[in-house]
């Protein structure tokens, strides 16, 4: 009798609450119910469809990576994909009701997976031991005879950690036909795999078993084991277990980048004493550029510019390109930035060897400070801008374009049109020796933009009619037609948007009327505005209107109109988006019994959640009690999205993702297997299967790892 999907997994303790569907759209839900009828009737491959679509529509939602897990654990040769579905749904929730029972099944679903690969690399070499032995055919041929077979074999044995079964492989190969030492080098590749195997079980943080493995670790892969062994403890804060290890090393490469890791791991959990400490103990150690990195990250947390100055004067990165001392220059101008320390911004920048990188800093200082009101000082970091060859020249002026245009913003802000129009036409001048198309294109807008709102009209036409690309074109003019209705001169914002109908592009019009209504809108004729977006006969064009008239007016205060507007937009995602405004102003001015009440309005579940955060952070009073910096360690853990790549790649890399035929139908992939008579055919395609199985199966382990330490 056929036991449905359904029974067994309440049998086990595993079936999710019936509630949390009630939080999913009703397409999601639906396409729930139709899987669980699916598995009922003992078709999972039909109920994975289902889920599947559900999770097109709820994509974040982890009832539906738990469904999938289900579905597809009871698809033989899908263990792997069940077992990444329960490890996305445990790592979306952690503290899940069930999440003992789920780990006890991807525990018997990974043992499972791992059988299914032992008996079919035990086929493997089966089929190896009956292939020829023939004197020419290794290496002339360029393929595996009887050793090199077994070697294959044996590697894949070692990689799937059964040395036993590894050793057994190599001592099938007949020494007499070994003329090339394949058997000795397939020895030592065996003893590679092995200490492999124990370095992953560092990196996923199971210290105790790499540490009792490394005890059957040949003697000489033993330091590059221990380095990772240090390296694993020191980034659990395992600081004196990681320098004891580190101290049994031999070779002195090998040690130099353990005391590199455990300097890594301090300068990453915050620790930067003990980091310079570490540097200070072995001058030698690898990546200590890196590592100085790393601590001026943690200095710039912990709100220390000083000392991130200090530490990036003593990298010693001689790099043509971006190099570690640019990368730790750069990130503490940002940081200076951020508190409007604008000169020690512009000195730091100026250490920056990397003439681009160099630029783009100088562009965000610039900006910053002419929107702090600063305009005389953004003017003398733009005069600092210059290309040290014509291969840069292009970037330079790209990066000083735009600060230039931010500048222009500030001075049309407090109405200084003169200082405005002189700092566009420098604009026109930097825009004029940039020669990517797109870039300068892009530029001529702002220009344009910027003389509409200086109400140079006249210029503006002519500074649109330089632009190349015809959407691009349409947006200059967008940005007319709205300074013009701002201004007041509707007859003029209405006739070129019929230069958009008639010309640039064919929908134009339909474009440009929301803009000019926005531009009526910000210039304060709401009536006017409503008026002329009731002309508009298109729905999704009104419909932008009309957001832009509610985002005016929520803006004002006006929340009462707003909402009228509202009220009278067609389009679903722009009601959202008025919406969105509306609560925002609610939420500014603390009145959020009704904020909660509009942003249950909003249909998109990830804005609604963005303003529900908002509203509760709104409400929450801040805690003044001054914190000091802490040294937080690393806690291992599986994001989602780790877990949901492995099952959605398709693309073969270090490691073989779930999305491909291996796991999806193995069955069906061996049946379909091309039939030779010649074992070796029939070796070389099982091996191909075997390694894309392997290496998915390791991954998949190494997260199971890290999983089950939560």
């Amino acid at each position: 009798m056929k036991k449905s999907l359904l029974l067994t997994f309440i049998c086990l303790g595993l079936i999710m609450p019936i509630k949390s569907h009630a939080d999913l759209p009703a397409d999601a839900q639906d396409s729930i119910k139709k899987g669980v009828i699916a598995a009922k009737e003992g078709d999972y491959q039909l109920a994975t469809r289902y889920f599947q679509d559900a999770r097109k529509i709820a994509p974040d939602a982890p009832e539906v990576y738990f469904n999938l897990g289900l579905a597809e654990s009871k698809i033989p040769g899908r263990e792997l994909r069940a077992i990444a579905w329960f490890g996305a749904y445990l790592s979306a929730t952690p503290n899940a009701p069930n999440a003992s029972a789920v780990k006890d099944q991807m525990q018997a679903l990974d043992i499972k997976s791992q059988s299914n690969l032992s008996h079919l690399i035990q086929t493997a070499q089966d089929t190896a031991v009956k292939i020829p032995i023939t004197a020419d055919a290794w290496p002339l041929s360029g393929s595996s005879h009887h050793d090199q077979a077994l070697a294959e074999v044996a590697h894949l044995w070692a990689s799937s950690g059964d040395l036993a079964a590894a050793r057994n492989a190599i001592s099938l190969m007949p020494a007499a036909t070994d003329p090339f030492n394949v058997k000795e080098s397939t020895e030592t590749n065996v003893e590679d795999d092995q200490a492999q195997n124990v370095m992953d079980e560092a990196d996923v943080g199971n210290i105790e078993g790499a540490q009792r493995d490394a005890k059957l670790v040949a003697a000489n892969f033993l330091d590059r084991v221990n380095s990772k062994i240090a390296r694993a403890q020191a980034k659990v804060g395992k600081n004196a277990d990681a320098f004891s290890t580190a101290d049994q090393i031999q070779n002195a490469s090998d040690k130099h980048e353990a005391y590199g890791y455990i300097a890594d791991a301090q300068a990453m959990a915050g620790d930067t004493t003990a980091a310079l400490k570490t540097i200070a103990l072995d001058p030698q150690l690898s990546n200590k550029n890196s590592t100085y990195n790393e601590i001026v990250l943690a200095q710039l947390k912990a709100n220390d510019i000083t000392g991130a100055l200090t530490t990036a004067n003593l990298i010693n990165d001689t790099s043509a390109n971006y190099s570690y001392e640019d990368k730790a220059y750069n990130e503490i101008a940002e940081a200076q930035i951020k508190i409007n320390d604008f000169n020690g911004a512009a000195k730091s920048a100026a250490s920056i060897g990397d003439v681009v990188s160099q630029s783009i800093l100088m562009s965000e200082i610039a900006t910053a400070m002419a929107k702090s009101g600063d305009i005389t000082g953004a003017q003398k970091i733009i005069d600092t801008f210059h290309a040290k060859s014509v291969k840069d020249e292009d970037y330079v002026n790209d990066y000083k374009c735009s600060a230039q245009l931010a500048v222009v913003e500030a001075q049309e802000k407090i109405n200084d049109i003169p200082g405005a129009k002189k700092t566009l036409a420098e604009a026109q001048s930097s825009a004029d020796h940039i020669t990517t198309s797109y870039k300068k294109d892009s530029h001529e807008i702002g220009i344009t933009t910027g003389l509409a709102k200086a109400g140079d009209f006249a210029q503006a036409f002519k500074t649109s009619g330089l632009i190349q690309d015809p959407s691009y074109k349409s947006a200059a003019l967008e940005a007319i037609a709205e300074a013009q209705a701002k201004s007041g001169d509707m007859k003029s914002a209405l006739k070129t948007a019929d230069i958009l109908q008639n010309g640039t592009n064919a929908n134009g019009k339909k474009l440009a009327m929301p803009t000019v209504v926005k531009g009526q809108a910000e210039a304060g004729d709401i009536a006017g505005a409503l008026k002329t977006a009731n002309t508009i006969t298109d729905i999704s064009s009104k419909s932008s209107a009309l957001y832009y008239v509610t985002d005016v007016q929520a803006g004002k205060g006006d929340i009462a109109g707003a909402q009228n507007t509202a009220d009278q937009i067609q389009d679903s995602e722009r009601k959202d988006d008025a919406m969105f405004s509306i609560t925002e102003a609610q939420i500014k001015a603390k009145d959020y019994t009704n904020a909660q009440r509009s942003a249950d309005q909003i249909q998109n579940d990830y804005y609604k959640n963005l303003e529900l955060t908002a509203i509760a952070k709104a409400q929450t009073k801040p805690d003044s009690t001054p914190t000091q910096p802490l040294i937080q360690y690393t806690i291992l853990s599986i994001p989602v999205s780790d877990w949901i790549k492995v099952l959605d790649d398709e693309t073969k890399g270090d490691y073989s993702p779930l999305n491909t035929p291996p796991f999806l139908d193995l069955a069906g992939l061996l049946k379909n297997q091309p039939p030779s008579d010649d074992t070796q055919t029939t070796f070389d395609s099982l091996k191909e299967i075997l390694w894309d199985l392997l290496k998915g199966q390791n991954a998949v382990d190494q997260m199971l790892k890290q999983q089950m330490k939560k």
